[in-house]
Parts: C-alpha cells; sequence; structure tokens
C-alpha cells in the first residue's frame, strides 16, 4: 500500500536486535524488490523488541508509520519496545503473526519439543486438558496484546500463517 502511495518504504527485519535492512524505496514497481528482500531473509535468534525498536528509533531519523510484524514472543514482553515508538513519535501499528498449530495444538502424548528460537528442548506430556489450557492461555496473551495497542492509539491486526497473503 506504501508503495503504490509512492510513500517511502524500508523494511527493518530483527531477532535480538536489528539485522540488515532493505534501504528505503518508493512506488509500484518496488513491490518486487520487497519479495525478493523478504524471500531472503531466515528466521533465526531470540526475539528482543525493545533493543530492536530501541536501535530502530534512533537509526531512523525521518519518523512517520512503523508497522511491526511479529508473533510478539518476546519474554520480555512488548510494552516497552510498542511505548518507544511512541515516545519517540513514530506511528506504530502492529500485525500480529499466529500459526494455528501453535495457538490450536493437536500434538498429543510424550514429546520432545524444539524452542525455534534458543533451541531449548523441553519434554512434555501432552494432554487433551494441557492443550485446551494452553490455547486458553495463548488466546489472553493475544487479547492482552490487542487490548495494550488499542489503549494507546496503536493499530493491531492479527494474521494467521494459513490464510494467504492474497
Amino acid at each position: 500500500v506504501g508503495l503504490a502511495n509512492l510513500d517511502r518504504v524500508a523494511i527493518y527485519p530483527f531477532a535480538d536486535g536489528l539485522l540488515d535492512a532493505m534501504p528505503p524505496a518508493r512506488g509500484k514497481g518496488r513491490i518486487f524488490k520487497v519479495f525478493d528482500f523478504l524471500s531472503a531473509l531466515r528466521p533465526s535468534g531470540v526475539t528482543n523488541l525493545r533493543d530492536s525498536l530501541a536501535a530502530f528509533v534512533h537509526r531512523t531519523r525521518r519518523r512517520g508509520v512503523a508497522i511491526v510484524i511479529s508473533d510478539f514472543y518476546d519474554p520480555a514482553g512488548y510494552e516497552e519496545g510498542l511505548n518507544l515508538l511512541r515516545y519517540h513519535r513514530f506511528e506504530p501499528a502492529v500485525i500480529q503473526l499466529i500459526d494455528p498449530h501453535e495457538a490450536n495444538p493437536t500434538l498429543r502424548g510424550d514429546l520432545e519439543l524444539s524452542d525455534m528460537e534458543t533451541g531449548e528442548l523441553r519434554q512434555v506430556t501432552l494432554t487433551a486438558a494441557l492443550c485446551a489450557e494452553y490455547a486458553r492461555a495463548h488466546a489472553a496473551y493475544c487479547q492482552a496484546l490487542e487490548a495494550f495497542c488499542s489503549g494507546r492509539g496503536i493499530g493491531y491486526l492479527r494474521a494467521e500463517t494459513n490464510v494467504p497473503f492474497e
């Protein structure tokens, strides 16, 4: 949308800090540059929203809309990072990516789970009751993020990964 409106669009991937950015681009024809940049990204590292967004606000001189796309699974929380954007006069918006398999797990039994960010392994026994409790806790987490955003005038959208982009 930004490219079509001839706005300057830059992409700043992050994990525990900012990664190499896609420089600002303008115009509809640059959408393929965006697709190529996003296709080359590989998930890695532990999420640290606060440090990543602090680096972003100090690196970016021009203020404007800052759309944060993440699952927001940061052990340290998302509040401080999103507030940094507001305090530095950005207009933040949030798109929370949710994998339905993570939100409502269907696996049962004795399993070894691996944390995709830390690589930590954990032995668990998943029962229907435990999965239902997890699904309730996950829904509460998502609702808390949405309430945090709406209470501060931050746009919020939840997007499931199984829904095609189009």
